[in-house]
């Protein structure tokens, strides 16, 4: 059962205490929480100890124990709290009075969900047992709305060329696959090859801190040859056939995009790299995260100094996405298909999206993962300088620097946003994390009537989740009121839920405009 909050009329109040002895020892010690009248009379502290909650039940003496059971401050204060939340409200009177007068309070919201119960003060065992039948009927009558939490913010998904080859597979061990470890992933898809990058990119996630991740190999079509490159269309893949880039289609949870074999593809064998298919496969990997709320780690073309990148990223790439960020230069890590005793260089975005996992976890995902060390490398392909990463900044470029006994680090951590509310990519993955918290934790929403009571149980909700974020650290201001606000638009029945969210998340504490809702009648939240 989701635990209930017990307050009382402190005429009520040893009568209270007995019920919620009993209600204790048939529950548990987690089903119930009491709060007394003298506690607190502070509405913000109240409301965020009815946020945690379930239901209320607020027990009251007749009208003949003394004065109006309504009348009384605290009781006031909490029923007005509850039916504003939204929350279901049971009155447990005892015996021997009217049940109307708090009746008429209660019930004056629309959909407020009082249920009434007269019981039996000398009768309390048997009351308490008749108490506990009521309250999970009227639990179960009424909606319980599931706490928005934040999941999983760092789940990538692997694009690329593997030694198992996936045709070599049998048909049910084709297509994308989880992998929680590396020697999950040498069972079902081998070691390091010389003809792929996606192992040591995968090698380089774990070994920074990287949990799950979903892996999607991809093979040339039509081609005898295991070592055939794939072409850039067949890297692109199909979300028909559920290949390549648009395989992400058809994966749930995916926050990341991660595409180490890009230079695989666009490399010939004279050693040339091909940049405009390099670009056309990073674009619909934007594309793709875009559509599918998550991150693309792009990594920048081989063998390019500052000026060369600047370049390329300004009139070549041109990307404008906050879906999307850019690594450079290439690392330096022991090349495990040569005995581990000679260094090659690779793209980044592995082991960089291996850090983010790690500093989500230690630190939340509002917080930065630049300044990061880089576990497992050895060199970065070009060394910056302090004036040569202020070149970079400006164009979103994020750097790795060799910085001596500081090791090697994330040295940025910005998007390819020309947007300034999503510049950095803190700023743009917390965005993320709360859409889609928010699209699970609204599912209840479908289909109920776009009534004052759905709209204010979805608020108190948002308002609950968005609580415990400013509480963390996430959002800013000293009051709520500063860091967030919740909105829910009326709208008309067939157009359903509309909600509107403001968060302040980072200085200047401006507040960034979340709109979200859902249709009645169609699956999934509409995001914007």
């Amino acid at each position: 059962m989701d635990r209930l909050l017990l307050t009382y009329h402190p005429v009520a109040a040893f009568v209270a205490g007995r019920i919620a002895d009993r209600l204790t020892l048939r529950l548990g010690e987690e089903a119930i929480s009491v709060v007394h009248p003298h506690d607190t009379a502070d509405p913000d502290r109240l409301s965020l100890v009815l946020a945690n909650h379930a239901g209320l039940v607020i027990v009251v003496p007749s009208a003949s124990d003394g004065a109006p059971p309504a009348h009384h401050p605290h009781v006031h204060l909490m029923t007005s709290l509850a039916i504003r939340r939204g929350q279901p409200i049971m009155v447990a009177r005892l015996s021997g009075g009217d049940p109307a007068e708090p009746r008429a309070s209660a019930d004056a919201a629309e959909g407020s969900g009082v249920v009434h119960l007269e019981i039996d003060p000398d009768q309390l065992d048997v009351e308490s047992d008749r108490m506990i039948s009521e309250v999970q009927r009227w639990l179960t009558g009424a909606i319980i709305i599931p706490r928005i939490e934040l999941g999983p913010t760092m789940v990538p998904a692997f694009v690329g060329i593997t030694q198992k080859r996936p045709d070599d597979a049998p048909d049910e061990e084709r297509g994308p696959k989880w992998v929680s470890n590396w020697s999950q992933f040498e069972q079902r898809y081998g070691g390091f090859t010389n003809d792929a990058i996606l192992p040591r990119s995968v090698y380089g996630w774990f070994a920074n801190g990287g949990r799950d991740c979903c892996i999607v190999p991809i093979q040339a079509a039509g081609v005898e040859d295991p070592s055939a490159r794939p072409s850039p269309p067949e890297y692109i893949g199909s979300e028909s056939s559920k290949t390549g880039i648009h395989a992400v289609a058809s994966l749930e949870g995916v926050t990341a995009l991660i595409l180490p074999d890009v230079t695989t593809v666009c490399t010939a064998s004279d050693g040339a790299v091909d940049l405009d298919s390099w670009r056309s496969i990073q674009r619909e990997a934007i594309t793709v995260a875009e559509q599918f709320n998550c991150i693309a780690i792009l990594d920048s073309p081989p063998r390019m100094n500052v000026q060369q990148i600047r370049q390329w990223r300004t009139d070549v790439a041109e990307y404008d996405s906050r879906s999307a960020c850019l690594l450079y230069p290439w690392v330096a890590v022991l090349d495990p298909s040569g005995g581990w005793t000679e260094p090659i260089f690779v793209p980044p975005s592995g082991h960089v999206g291996g850090v983010w996992a790690r500093t989500d976890r230690e630190r939340g995902v509002w917080r930065s993962p630049a300044n990061q060390v880089i576990t497992g490398v050895l060199d970065v392909e070009v060394r910056l300088s302090e004036a040569e990463r202020f070149i970079l900044a400006p164009f979103g470029i994020n750097p790795i620097r060799a910085l001596g006994d500081w090791g090697i680090r994330v040295w940025g951590s910005r998007t390819l946003s020309a947007d300034h509310r999503f510049v950095t990519l803190e700023m743009a993955r917390l965005y993320s994390a709360i859409r889609d918290a928010c699209s699970r934790g609204l599912r209840w929403s479908e289909f109920e009537a776009n009534t004052v009571a759905t709209r204010s149980k979805a608020k108190r909700q948002i308002e609950t989740f968005l609580t415990g974020l400013w509480r963390a650290g996430a959002l800013v201001g000293d009051r709520q009121s500063e860091a967030f606000w919740v909105q829910c638009e009326e709208g008309n029945s067939t157009e359903g839920l509309h909600v509107q969210v403001g968060i302040a998340a980072e200085e200047p504490s401006y507040f960034l405009r979340l709109g979200f809702g859902r249709r009645y009648g169609e699956r999934g939240a509409i995001l914007g």
